[in-house]
């Protein structure tokens, strides 16, 4: 990945705040500043929504579709402002017919939008006013596409990712129509709009469920089930390729959603990244033998007792196999229970008995009180880490 350097990321804030307008909603909530980028000398037109509140904020940025604007994001942008996150909206550089960026249509692909996104992230990382350890991409359509390309192309650094009605039916549609680089013209129709050679050569450069393999992040998948554009089939296979993704299908409706749809898609979108910031401020840790593991935790007495617990140290918990689908272990005393018939998988972590920890790599089905569930490992990934005898759960503060 190439790194810029620092004073590059002055130039940009320089010329950001120089042009920077500020003013506050009517209801006094959040303000709006325009922050423009620059990337390889042409301008990136932007717009930063701030909460009115104490910074450093988490931050979504959002990526508009195919031929579309910032506009078409807004809404969210105001919902997210509204609940306390910063939000950034910008023009694709080309990338909409009534964009504010500089380029063309013929200029502009998947890359070159990457590459605009990229421009974003490491400009805003470096806003006072940014949680840099808290920076979330949402994108639209084709803008689902950049996104996810850019999470799994720097997924250390992407807290979290939702894509709505996301465009990966492109590649396919590009294989179609050109089989190989010859029969790829200079220019040619896509969905209504003129783009040039570098759409297509760009687009079928790479497999974007390749990429999407890379981010083991949670990733939310909102998609209609009608969608006549972008067909909620390749959202359902993205959903078995992401590590941790949550696919959201809303019943009826198209591409571009409208009216309760759209109330509902904005909702959830909003409940998922808060779901996700609720977890990194838990304060529990959890290692498996030298291996760190990222954990959602439950909000239950249950997790704040064990948090208690560790207060005092690490709580170290020597664990047994069981059944082949599952270690167990000792706490040491009992915590708060509520247990329910419930149906594990893979990356569950229990109480049961109200004394012992159950960490499972496979499925089972008994009462027991929810903990949390580990994010961040497949199921083969489970297996390797907690088969066997000799396990070691350390349970921490963060």
């Amino acid at each position: 990945m190439k790194k810029f350097k620092f004073s590059f990321f002055v130039m940009i804030l320089f010329f950001s705040v120089f042009l920077t307008v500020n003013f506050v909603n009517a209801e006094g909530e959040y303000r709006v500043e325009e922050f423009s980028l620059e990337r390889d000398g042409k301008r990136i037109y932007g717009e930063l929504y701030l909460p009115d509140d104490n910074s450093p904020f988490p931050l979504v940025i959002l990526s508009h579709g195919y031929g579309g604007n910032l506009n078409g994001m807004r809404p969210y942008a105001e919902l997210f402002a509204r609940n306390g996150l910063a939000a950034y909206l910008f023009d694709f550089m080309g990338g909409g017919y009534e964009s504010q960026s500089d380029g063309t249509m013929t200029e502009m692909s998947v890359l070159t939008e990457a590459a605009d996104l990229n421009t974003a992230i490491n400009a805003l990382r470096e806003r006072p006013e940014i949680d840099a350890s808290q920076i979330f991409l949402l994108g639209n359509s084709q803008g689902g596409f950049v996104s996810t390309y850019v999470a799994g192309t720097r997924p250390d650094e992407i807290a979290g990712l939702v894509v709505v009605s996301p465009y990966y039916v492109m590649q396919d549609i590009l294989r179609d129509a050109f089989p190989d680089a010859e029969s790829i013209p200079d220019t040619f129709t896509m969905i209504a709009g003129t783009v040039g050679r570098i759409y297509a050569e760009d687009a079928l450069s790479f497999d974007i469920y390749d990429v999407m393999r890379n981010y083991p992040g949670k990733v939310l998948i909102v998609h209609g089930t009608e969608d006549g554009i972008a067909p909620i089939a390749y959202s359902e296979r993205a959903a078995e390729v992401f590590p941790d993704a949550q696919f959201v299908p809303i019943v009826g409706a198209g591409h571009n959603f409208k009216n309760e749809n759209e109330v509902y898609s904005e909702q959830t979108v909003l409940d998922f990244v808060k779901s996700l910031l609720k977890e990194e401020k838990m304060g529990l840790s959890l290692r498996i033998n030298d291996t760190n593991v990222a954990v959602a935790w439950e909000n239950n007495q249950s997790v704040e007792a064990l948090k208690e617990l560790v207060k005092a140290g690490p709580l170290m918990i020597t664990m047994s196999p069981y059944g082949g689908f599952e270690q167990v272990g000792p706490i040491g005393q009992s915590l708060p229970r509520n247990d329910v018939q419930t149906v594990t998988g893979p990356g569950d972590i229990v109480l049961y008995s109200g004394n012992q920890v159950v960490v499972f790599y496979g499925t089972n089905s008994w009462a027991y009180t929810r903990l949390g569930h580990i994010t961040d490992k497949n199921q083969s990934e489970l297996t390797q880490l907690l088969s066997g005898n000799g396990v070691v759960l350390t349970f921490d503060n963060k």
